[in-house]
């Protein structure tokens, strides 16, 4: 799936979020069928990826996890690089 700057994906029966796209557009998001106007959906996307990036840099500095409701959560160390490792949250694979 990916969520703008970032992907997620299964590799060797694992979780992981990885770098994807350096300069974020609507082209960077997996295409998601909503009963919404494009131009929202992606406005919307965009913020999502925005806050996903701050929330990781965050982590990267101190430590910690970060969750993105009903979709994963991930454990971050201090200064670890990606790509991080992940768990579903309120689904199974």
């Amino acid at each position: 799936m990916d969520l703008g700057g970032w992907r997620l994906y299964f590799l060797g029966g694992k979780l992981r979020l990885e770098r994807h796209c350096q300069a974020v557009n609507p082209a960077c998001f997996t295409f998601g069928a909503l009963p919404v106007d494009k131009a929202r959906q992606d406005r919307f996307l965009m913020e999502l990826s925005h806050l996903l990036e701050e929330a990781l840099a965050r982590a990267k500095g101190t430590g910690g996890s970060v969750s993105l409701s009903r979709l994963f959560r991930s454990e971050v160390r201090r200064g670890q690089a990606p790509p991080y490792a992940a768990s579903p949250l309120d689904w199974k694979p």
